[in-house]
């Protein structure tokens, strides 16, 4: 792990600012912050400014190389000239994202809403889709994956229409989804709650880590790694796949609060100080 800081005078940024988001864009990073963007990219273990941008961000994209920005001051898009922000959508925006043709996707406290061909459209009156939403991803099919804060995970077609719904009556624990990932390379979408790793592979949803403490506040995955941010600190955990096989666990001994328990033939009833 390289540690950089970026409150010298060769990285000249202010890092008492929230970092809100990183994301890998080929061979750069962005780091979305409560009051900038930066766009970094490493060369030989040395990290080379590219871009900083003094502006909030919760999420952007980049569609024929126009900057697109959502944030506490709404939807805004770059000038490439001027490298001036104007103001698209003025919604307090908490996710944004953009697919390959052109369409961008983002969420505020009333729900979801996307721009297409300059046009803006909300899906307020959707009851699945009229609560915060805390992610946005966009797959090779151009589908949306939207986390919601109180409906679950929900996958919109190109069409705006639903063809793929996940709450608590599927698996979930909550239907308060804090943050997803999606692998690009297999349509692998990872989802946590407050306190448990999910993943959705071939639409069948299935618990691959539930955390007896703190909580999660996002999700990346590289190769074989899951990495969460958590109120923990930092996380770093292998990937599990199900075994076709099944396994065999005898309990020999149990201990409890350092006493030895005898439970032969019998069930095993704790307290709560236990």
């Amino acid at each position: 792990i390289s540690h950089y800081d970026l409150h010298t005078p060769q990285y000249n940024y202010n890092t008492i600012h929230r970092i809100n988001k990183m994301l890998n864009k080929g061979d750069s990073i962005w780091v979305l912050t409560d009051q900038t963007i930066i766009n970094f990219k490493e060369s030989k273990g040395i990290l080379a400014q590219y871009s900083d941008y003094q502006i909030n961000a919760r999420g952007f994209a980049i569609i024929k190389d126009t900057l697109w920005v959502g944030g506490h001051r709404g939807v805004l898009f770059q000038n490439k000239a001027t490298k001036d922000f104007t103001l698209y959508s003025p919604y307090r925006v908490f996710s944004l994202s953009g697919s390959t043709n052109g369409t961008i996707w983002f969420g505020t406290h009333q729900g979801l809403h996307k721009i297409q061909n300059k046009k803006e459209k909300n899906f307020i009156q959707n009851p699945l889709l009229n609560v915060r939403i805390s992610d946005i991803w966009i797959d090779r099919n151009n589908q949306a994956w939207v986390a919601t804060l109180g409906k679950g995970l929900i996958l919109m077609n190109q069409k705006d229409s639903v063809v793929g719904i996940w709450q608590e009556k599927h698996g979930f624990n909550s239907n308060i989804i804090k943050r997803i990932f999606l692998e690009q390379k297999n349509d692998v979408l990872w989802a946590i709650t407050n306190r448990s790793v999910y993943k959705i592979q071939n639409k069948k949803l299935e618990e691959v880590y539930a955390l007896p403490i703190g909580y999660l506040n996002d999700v990346y995955v590289a190769n074989d790694t899951i990495w969460l941010a958590s109120s923990e600190g930092l996380i770093k955990m292998p990937k599990r796949e199900k075994s076709n096989s099944m396994k065999v666990v005898y309990l020999t001994n149990i201990w409890v609060n350092n006493q030895k328990i005898n439970f032969q033939n019998r069930p095993i009833e704790l307290s709560a100080n236990q």
